[in-house]
């Protein structure tokens, strides 16, 4: 298991739009889809709910991302210490995959951290395109790491 990122989460909001620093995009759930396994994607901003997140606290200074569509929580699928894995929906069932650390970098980005493997979400290969996966990554210093968080008003529902 790779060692899990010391940094403490910072306080967040309770719920935002998760924007990829190098395009721009948001991170949305694919075609708005309600099943488990859903793949995350970044994709140009819209104004759905599969692109919107809770971000509620897990106690542990970690942070459970859950989709206002689906109300399905985001995870590394299969709770993968491997890189590349996948990250999807999947409904809520309490494992350390559903959990993540947000570390602040300067300018108002945030590195995320699957609490479970140590590794952090990446938008794989650094596309900048539309429908590029969000995938775990060891640390890199590169921007398809960076994200920002934007965040959303209770009435905007």
């Amino acid at each position: 298991m790779s060692s899990v990122p010391s940094a403490p989460s910072a306080a967040l909001p309770s719920r935002a739009r998760i924007v990829a620093v190098h395009s721009g995009k948001v991170l949305c759930v694919s075609e708005a889809s309600t099943a488990d396994g859903a793949p995350v994607i970044q994709f140009s901003r819209g104004a759905d709910d599969h692109e919107k997140f809770s971000l509620e606290p897990a106690g542990d200074g970690s942070y459970r991302l859950m989709a206002e569509h689906s109300g399905k929580v985001l995870v590394i699928e299969d709770v993968s210490e491997k890189e590349g894995a996948w990250l999807i929906q999947w409904r809520a069932v309490g494992t350390e995959n559903e959990k993540f650390l947000f570390e602040p970098q300067p300018g108002g980005a945030y590195r995320i951290a699957a609490r479970h493997s140590g590794q952090y979400l990446d938008v794989a290969g650094g596309a900048t395109g539309d429908g590029a996966r969000v995938v775990q990554w060891p640390r890199e210093e590169v921007d398809h790491q960076l994200f920002r968080l934007e965040p959303m008003a209770d009435a905007d529902r």
